[in-house]
């Protein structure tokens, strides 16, 4: 970052949000893992992200933009390259012609020479703007997804052949090549994303993909309608579902090889006026399993948690929304119940959505007692 180092540990030692030892001893980490000493500071929860960006925004005296809210028109995005976005860590996110303006996020406003030459590039003033980390990741994937709806037309055009020449064979087409890569891609953008949910939603003249990112629905892409048959056959054939079925909701699940994790996904597939709904459920699978004590519980509400899972008998609801911990709770207390003297049986799923929005824990069975 074009910020000497002294300043800014001046900025953050004057903020009060750490110690001089902190500073240095991020500064120390950094040197020694070759990585930038504002994602140690950020990553190590030294600095909250929205804190450390607000601090640079006041020292650059430049505005703040957070991508996650803007929508990005394709040729506004391509104004530069996407090998020169990623090296450089910026954004064009909007290109008024007629002031002769561009719009750019950055993670580093100091750096001069990268303004310099988008001006030059571009022809026109460049008005720079700080960002978030996690915000510049969100509008990059744009350029893998605009990749996504090129392999969306190849299928479509797929289908428009196959269809003149008779019957469409769902099976068959699913294991194609191209909606084998689209599905594979849409999956790994969900993953780079962070989001918690994939769904995709037919609608009259197309099929709507959308992520479910920090809580929030957020429009993805959208995919001629002629893909939709292939595009929810090739999820039934990843998750063993029938691929005929079409008029009842089916459920089932994945486990998704990505290049640096494993990604359990729960599918559900619901029949709708427009054809069938997939609703993707992604699970990251912990490098170790969380313990309760992690998850931030009051000592008092910790208390009556151990307590009661250790009883013979009773049961143990979890609720909330979307992204609330329920099943990261649920693992935690099935890890301290997991024990060769257990059985472990779980509910099925059309069991606990009886309950609206309420996971239950599965029920366990000591050795030589009775079901509970």
């Amino acid at each position: 970052m074009h910020i000497p180092e002294q300043i800014l540990k001046k900025l953050l030692l004057d903020s009060h949000i750490l110690t001089e030892e902190q500073f240095n001893s991020a500064k120390e980490e950094a040197k020694r893992s070759d990585r930038k000493l504002e994602n140690i500071l950020m990553g190590r929860g030294d600095v909250p992200e929205n804190f450390f960006v607000e601090l640079l925004a006041q020292h650059f005296d430049v505005p703040v933009i957070d991508l996650k809210n803007v929508t990005i028109p394709s040729q506004t995005l391509n104004l530069v390259s996407e090998n020169f976005a990623k090296e450089k860590e910026i954004v064009v996110f909007d290109f008024n012609e007629e002031k002769r303006i561009a719009k750019v996020a950055m993670l580093d406003p100091g750096d001069l020479d990268t303004i310099e030459f988008l001006k030059n590039k571009l022809g026109v003033e460049i008005a720079p703007f700080i960002t978030f980390p996690s915000s510049l990741k969100y509008a990059l994937q744009h350029y893998e997804l605009q990749l996504s709806g090129e392999f969306s037309k190849a299928i479509e055009a797929s289908v428009e052949r196959a269809r003149s020449g008779g019957e469409l064979d769902l099976a068959k087409m699913a294991k194609e090549v191209q909606i084998i890569h689209l599905v594979a891609r849409l999956i790994e953008n969900a993953i780079a994303l962070n989001a918690s949910d994939i769904h995709f939603e037919p609608r009259t003249n197309d099929l709507l993909v959308r992520y479910r990112i920090e809580g929030v629905l957020r429009e993805i892409l959208k995919i001629p309608k002629i893909v939709h048959p292939l595009l929810v056959a090739r999820v039934k054939i990843l998750a063993n579902l029938q691929i005929d079925e079409h008029r009842i909701p089916q459920d089932g699940r994945m486990r998704y090889e990505g290049a640096d994790q494993t990604i359990d996904i729960r599918i559900a597939i619901m029949p709708t006026m427009h054809g069938e709904k997939v609703e993707m459920r992604l699970l990251k699978e912990a490098s170790r399993p969380i313990s309760l004590h992690e998850l931030g519980f009051l000592p008092e509400n910790l208390k009556i948690i151990e307590e009661e899972i250790k009883k013979t008998q009773g049961m143990i609801l979890t609720t909330g929304p979307t992204g609330a911990g329920k099943t990261t709770t649920l693992y935690a207390v099935l890890h301290i119940l997991n024990r060769p003297s257990v059985n472990i049986v779980t509910v099925p799923r059309g069991f606990a959505q009886s309950y609206g929005r309420t996971r239950t824990l599965s029920w366990w069975v000591k050795s030589g007692t009775q079901k509970r």
